[in-house]
């Protein structure tokens, strides 16, 4: 009795659109009349019912990080905020800093010295510096500015490492926002300004900028949207590239049939035998099904051996390379993109509410220039470079929705991370799979030992095989021409196998 490979048949009236609905198989198995040789007995021999109960191992490692936080509560001169307010806030106040500058107009920040990133001197921020940078948005001067150097020692890690602090500077300020009942306190304090602490002076000159909390997140989403919609789009278009080159690969839709093809001869008899396709995620069952008799050897061992012995591993195990960024495609979330999406249209939205609040000030008598002149571009760019991501996410939808019914899935139900990384990985196992088989199999020229018996291909449409390749003239070899469509394979010698 044979073992059963347990994978998810798809309905057959669900065949059609998918890769299984147009046979291809038959363009790729040259000089053989397009019969597919599988050799029947070494299946029966590897794959025969023994009780044989195999745990799955997981292991999970788990790293923990703590960091012990201390500081010196400096002694208060006025104390408005609770003490254990006030403590906290001095913390978070005493690591606001940003790069020292030299002297010398212009000049790029110091390195060398022993404390900040990359060896660069770090300062305190005056209270004076961050309120004019909150209330003009400045993110060119001041704290919120990224130093560039082209003198350091890692330039390109050093620019990274200014916008982190710039954008984390921005969420420190968040961090330590005033509540209302701390800023009705603060700014009814009519005493000397000098005479309160550290943590008092600071929250005071933020509750007495308007609509702090908003314009601070404004800055935020300034210093960070440029990078992070750039890095989106090349992982949308890499996903985009992806799916496109899955659709378009016709030797994958054959490799797919000759699965298809092994797994059908291996259920026979069974109702889980003549499957027209089955469902992606039954393709780690040939990883997972291992050889009663030899069991290092699993089912993709036998396809791979297969595919072999009927000369298409040039042909078919060396698909992923047509599949384009298929690994970094794998990674990429399209529920992700489209939350992203949404969350800077909100913030967006809320650059443009900031905007007209200041032109309405400004209408007022309140001195509003530098803050709107500060938006108003950033505004028109982002809103331009947002109508970009969305054309490029309609796009990617269409994809995704084409990609899911060419393996007989429902597109609201699957994503096509899901497919690519679930592809990706059975095409990576099937590569490592062929260089066992070569490093297992006999030298050429072993006499058989055993005689294989075959099975019949279904039908096969040659008009979707793929061509011969014109990037490559000097390999092109002159082809026979296209096999019938109705094919029965004949009785064929045993290469070896698996040793």
């Amino acid at each position: 009795k044979m073992m059963t490979l347990n994978w998810d048949k798809l309905p057959k009236g669900r065949i059609d659109e998918t890769l299984w609905g147009a046979p291809t198989l038959s363009s790729v198995l040259h000089g053989q009349e397009g019969r597919l040789r599988v050799d029947c007995d070494r299946l029966e021999r590897l794959f025969c019912t023994r009780a044989n109960e195999r745990a799955v191992r997981t292991s999970m490692t788990a790293g923990t990080a703590s960091a012990d936080t201390a500081a010196a509560a400096r002694p208060a001169r006025v104390s408005i905020l609770d003490p254990k307010r006030a403590t906290n806030v001095g913390i978070l106040i005493a690591n606001l800093k940003r790069p020292a500058r030299s002297t010398a107009p212009g000049a790029s920040p110091q390195y060398g010295g022993a404390t900040g990133v990359l060896g660069c001197k770090y300062v305190e921020i005056r209270d004076e510096d961050l309120r004019d940078a909150i209330l003009e948005a400045n993110t060119t001067t001041g704290p919120f500015a990224v130093e560039l150097d082209a003198h350091a020692p890692d330039p390109q890690a050093q620019a990274d490492a200014e916008k982190n602090r710039a954008v984390g500077l921005a969420n420190q300020v968040l961090e330590i926002l005033p509540s209302s009942d701390e800023a009705a306190k603060l700014l009814a304090y009519d005493g000397d300004v000098a005479d309160l602490n550290t943590a008092d002076r600071y929250l005071r000159m933020l509750a007495s900028i308007p609509r702090i909390e908003r314009r601070v997140r404004c800055i935020v989403f300034k210093l960070r949207f440029e990078d992070e919609s750039d890095i989106a789009l090349q992982s949308m278009r890499d996903l985009g590239d992806s799916a496109q080159s899955v659709l378009d690969c016709k030797p994958l839709r054959a490799l797919m049939q000759a699965v298809l093809e092994v797994g059908n001869e291996l259920n026979a008899g069974t109702f889980k035998g003549n499957a027209a396709g089955f469902r992606l995620s039954s393709l780690v069952r040939f990883v997972e099904l291992r050889s009663s008799s030899d069991p290092p050897t699993t089912l993709l061992h036998f396809i791979v051996e297969t595919l072999m012995d009927n000369n298409l591993a040039e042909t078919l195990l060396e698909v992923r390379s047509d599949l384009g960024q298929i690994e970094a495609a794998s990674k990429v979330s399209l529920a992700e993109l489209r939350t992203r999406y949404k969350e800077w249209n909100d913030e967006l939205d809320m650059v443009d509410r900031e905007i007209v609040a200041a032109e309405q000030n400004r209408a007022d008598g309140v001195d509003e220039a530098s803050y709107i002149d500060s938006l108003t571009p950033f505004y028109n760019q982002a809103a331009e470079k947002l109508d970009e991501f969305n054309e490029e996410l309609d796009n990617l939808e269409s994809d995704a929705e084409k990609l899911a019914r060419l393996f007989g899935e429902d597109p609201a139900e699957i994503e096509p991370q899901t497919i690519l990384s679930t592809l990706n990985m059975f095409l990576k196992r099937m590569e490592k799979a062929r260089d066992e088989v070569c490093r297992r199999r006999p030298p050429a020229g072993r006499t058989p030992g055993h005689v294989r018996r075959t099975l019949t291909v279904a039908h096969i449409d040659s008009s979707l095989l793929p061509q011969a390749q014109p990037a490559r003239p000097a390999q092109q070899k002159r082809r026979p021409s296209a096999p019938p469509q109705q094919l029965i394979f004949d009785t064929l010698n045993s290469s070896g196998g698996l040793m």
